[in-house]
């Protein structure tokens, strides 16, 4: 497996090393993206290389580590709001895959306070 070393038009993103095997991963998981937004596979080879700097830079899970609960988050956060969209794929590429949201914030649950409750009457020991 010999890291590939991609460096995204993002100036944000640093450049990142990928194995073959990540490549092949987010390639496919971008073909099999729901329908519209399913990439072919010229298209899906292009934005693997992107995808996968972001989610590093964005402290998602290596994309060969990903539990399934953390795959179907990720194709939500792509696949979302699919209304008013002409070119799925140029969306992807300038939109949803730069914008992924940091994985933690996707993980935790909203935690919703009642305006009368303070931290300091939560639950015992917080």
């Amino acid at each position: 497996m010999n890291p590939c070393v991609h460096t995204p038009g993002d100036a944000s993103v640093a450049a990142v090393a990928f194995t073959a095997d990540e490549l092949t991963a987010a390639s496919h998981l971008l073909q099999m993206l729901p329908q519209p937004w399913s990439q072919g596979r010229p298209k899906a080879k292009r934005l693997a290389p992107l995808l996968l700097a972001v989610m590093a830079d964005q402290s998602w899970p290596k994309i060969l580590e990903l539990a399934e609960a953390d795959r179907v988050l990720l194709v939500r956060q792509l696949a979302k709001n699919p209304e008013k969209v002409n070119n799925y794929g140029s969306v992807l590429k300038v939109d949803r895959i730069p914008n992924l949201p940091l994985y933690v914030t996707c993980r935790r649950p909203a935690v919703i306070r009642p305006r009368s409750e303070s931290p300091a009457t939560g639950a015992a020991g917080h």
